[in-house]
C-alpha cells in the first residue's frame, strides 16, 4: 500500500472535542420531567378542541367524508394512506376531502358562534 494514501479503517484525530460541558444524568432527568410535563398541558389543553372537531365531524350526512376528515385530523395521515384504509383512489380521498371541507366550514363557523 502506498504510503501517501489515507488508511480508511484507522479513525484521525485531528484536534480536542470543543464541547466541555458536563452533562449529568440528573440534568437529563429534570429535562425528561419537563418535557413531560408540558406533553401533558398541551394533552389537556387540545382535548375540548378536538372534541369541537370531532362534533363538526360528526355532524356531516355522508359516512365517507366523515370518515376522510376523521383519519386526516384525528389520526393525521396523508391522502394515500387513508385511500388505502378505505379501499379508494388518492383522486376520490381529495374529491371527498374538499367536498367535506366545503360543506363542514359554514357548519362548524355557526356552531362555534352558538
Amino acid at each position: 500500500m502506498n504510503s501517501n494514501k489515507m488508511d480508511v479503517h484507522k479513525p484521525q484525530l485531528n484536534r480536542m472535542p470543543n464541547n466541555s460541558r458536563v452533562c449529568l444524568l440528573d440534568d437529563g432527568e429534570a429535562r425528561c420531567e419537563e418535557l413531560c410535563a408540558k406533553i401533558n398541558r398541551l394533552q389537556t389543553r387540545a382535548q375540548p378542541i378536538k372534541q369541537e372537531v370531532l362534533h363538526c365531524i360528526d355532524g356531516l350526512l355522508e359516512p365517507n367524508l366523515s370518515a376522510v376528515l376523521e383519519l386526516k385530523f384525528i389520526h393525521v395521515l396523508s391522502v394515500e394512506e387513508i385511500g388505502q384504509r378505505l379501499f379508494v383512489s388518492t383522486r376520490t380521498v381529495t374529491r371527498w376531502y374538499a367536498k367535506a371541507i366545503n360543506t363542514n366550514r359554514y357548519k362548524c363557523i355557526v356552531m362555534a358562534d352558538s
